[in-house]
């Protein structure tokens, strides 16, 4: 699937900086007022806790199996260069398939809630393997910024499908830059693959995807719940060390 929005990529999320800073009308306190401030201060520093705890647990989730993916493509690679390259790119479709969770958010302290695509520990920990950490799409660069696109997609979408309908790996015919060291080396490959990408539209994806149409309730009213199949074409290019640098 083509990683292109509309809007620019972003970093992951994570816990804003703890503000420890006391009010300035602090002095000025009834004894009352100030054991709700130090009761509320200490629930928020509890709750910032938790989250700056959850996210290291996520980060170790990640970076444990991005560690186990290395360790069988280093083993898959020394016996099967071409397979392992496949394998690669049918498991990135198979954990991609349905794009990235959406899960529903409440904030507390300003009372609302709101939907947010987050990528899955597998799903960030397999590209963390598999991929250059600058690794090139569109005019993107980065592993983290190609997971904000999925995250976008699947945002902006009540649903979506993605499934690969045939595969075909092309092996270049010597390194891109020729050494006496390599010149009788295979060079890297390519891994092409054609898919079917079928969506479902919400109004956010009218929102984010097509403003032009916003405005129109009648029209909008009309294409939410709508169902819709792209053909895609996506060619994974691997360097000689197996890993995906560039994906068009």
């Amino acid at each position: 699937m083509s990683a292109r929005r509309a809007h620019g990529p972003t970093q992951k999320h994570r816990a804003a900086p703890y503000d420890d800073a006391p009010p300035t009308n602090l002095k000025f306190m009834s004894n009352s007022e100030r054991g709700k401030y130090y009761r509320r201060r200490r629930k928020h520093y509890g709750q910032h806790l938790e989250t700056c705890v959850a996210d290291l647990r996520e980060e170790i989730a990640a970076l444990t199996i991005s560690r186990q993916v290395q360790q069988e493509l280093v083993l898959s690679q020394r016996r099967t260069p071409l397979g392992a390259a496949a394998h690669v790119v049918d498991e990135y479709c198979s954990l991609f398939s349905h794009g990235a969770p959406v899960r529903l958010t409440v904030d507390e302290q300003n009372a609302s809630a709101s939907l947010v695509a987050q990528a899955t520990n597998a799903q960030r920990g397999f590209l963390s393997a598999v991929m250059n950490d600058n690794v090139r799409f569109g005019e993107f660069l980065g592993v983290e910024l190609l997971l904000g696109q999925w995250e976008r997609y699947s945002l902006y979408h009540a649903a979506i499908d993605w499934k690969m309908t045939s595969l075909n790996i092309v092996q270049l015919a010597e390194p891109r830059v020729l050494t006496v060291d390599n010149r009788h080396d295979e060079g890297p490959l390519v891994v092409s693959i054609t898919a079917d990408l079928r969506v479902r539209f919400s109004r956010r994806t009218i929102e984010e995807v097509f403003l032009h149409l916003v405005g129109d309730e009648a029209l909008t009213q009309s294409l939410i719940g709508l169902e819709v199949t792209y053909p895609c074409v996506n060619h994974f290019h691997f360097n000689e060390q197996g890993k995906i640098e560039k994906t068009i």
